[in-house]
């Protein structure tokens, strides 16, 4: 494993809903884009969602308020998308 990557272990706990690059080598783990000043999404806290509500002139509350709608519906919907994709693809 390269330095400074993280274990397959930590991939569970990565973004929800998103494919994890954790495992693949040759792919950066970090975000493309910085949330308040982090890129690691391992690392990513409450904090750094304030921060970038405050960088976009919205109110922190909000943009907590519409994170935490979407992971509850990346967390409802993974199980049944993972269903319908091994139905359709094979496990």
């Amino acid at each position: 494993m390269a330095p400074g990557r993280q274990t397959t272990d930590h991939c569970s706990s990565a973004i929800p809903g998103q494919i994890c690059t954790l495992t693949i080598e040759r792919i950066d783990y970090h975000l493309a884009f910085d949330v308040g000043g982090e890129r690691n999404p391992s690392v990513i806290r409450s904090a750094h969602w304030e921060a970038l509500a405050r960088q976009c002139d919205v109110q922190p509350p909000f943009l907590l308020n519409l994170v935490g709608e979407t992971a509850d519906t990346l967390q409802a919907r993974i199980g049944p998308e993972r269903e319908a994709f091994e139905a359709r693809y094979g496990a």
